[in-house]
């Protein structure tokens, strides 16, 4: 038995000549009438699995049938508890992003990215990184996934906000350039003067 919308929906189904047209009810010892088997209350747990004891019987005008019994496992497909924001500006100081949901039974919680497609993280938060010169905006999914259903978040876009100077990028300088060296190539690149002798 599903979860939707935090009701729970059942059916009671008998079959009579004339149709059955009341079905007395019971979950979990509280008593429902119904005029077409069906009754829907709302879920008593939204966290963890739990089970409810049903029962029907149904009645036509010329008397009622059995009562049926069962138990029954009560199940929610995964939701988000909260919107997530869709954009992010970073700064060196990196970002958190979190991701709130709820199900039965509770869901796993992946983050995926954009980019590349391969998990990055798992857990309700991910900590993002700061690069430095990132040349584009990163994009992230959470994604919440348990036996019954499975969701993702819409596109989460990370903006890097740069403070340092990127402009010697792709001239040949990287993070593992001797600080000696790096001085002589960028004197190199700015002078691109002719010395005649």
């Amino acid at each position: 038995m599903i979860i939707l919308d935090n009701m729970i929906r059942i059916k009671c189904e008998a079959v009579a000549s004339p149709p059955a047209n009341r079905f007395i009810m019971t979950i979990d010892d509280k008593g429902y009438n119904s005029s077409n088997g069906v009754i829907e209350v709302p879920a008593a747990r939204k966290d963890k699995i739990y089970h409810i004891n049903v029962s029907c019987i149904p009645r036509n005008k010329y008397g009622h049938g059995p009562m049926k019994k069962d138990v029954f496992r009560v199940y929610a497909p995964p939701t988000f508890i909260t919107p997530l924001p869709t954009f992010y500006n970073m700064t060196i100081s990196g970002i958190t992003m979190k991701c709130e949901t709820k199900g039965i039974p509770t869901p796993t919680i992946t983050w995926i990215s954009g980019d590349s497609g391969d998990i990055v993280s798992t857990g309700k938060y991910y900590n993002v990184s700061y690069v430095k010169c990132a040349t584009k905006t990163m994009t992230f999914f959470c994604n919440a996934k348990n036996e019954i259903g499975n969701i993702s978040s819409p596109e989460i876009r990370v903006n890097v906000m740069t403070k340092h100077n990127c402009s010697t990028v792709g001239k040949g300088l990287d993070e593992t350039t001797p600080t000696a060296l790096k001085l002589e190539i960028i004197v190199a690149i700015t002078c691109g003067c002719l010395i005649f002798v």
